[in-house]
């Protein structure tokens, strides 16, 4: 499993030998967000395009963008 990161977000990617591409999902928050590409170049594009239009979305209808958490706790 290979982890993604941009803008904050981050997105596990995995093969579908099945389909024979390449999937990926953000993680880290409540609403549903994934992409796919044939190649790895692609997948990083396709990644900040969902990201981009999960944010873009969030804004058209009033809502605050989740981000992925950081794993860090601020005491």
């Amino acid at each position: 499993m290979n982890i993604l990161k941009y803008k904050g977000y981050q997105a596990k990617v995995e093969y579908s030998a099945e389909d024979e591409i390449l999937h990926g999902t953000i993680i880290g928050i409540n609403d549903f967000v994934d992409f796919a590409a044939e190649n790895d170049s692609e997948i990083v594009s396709e990644f900040h395009k969902a990201v981009d239009g999960y944010i873009d979305f969030c804004k058209e209808v009033g809502k605050e963008p989740e981000k992925t958490c950081s794993g860090s706790i601020n005491a």
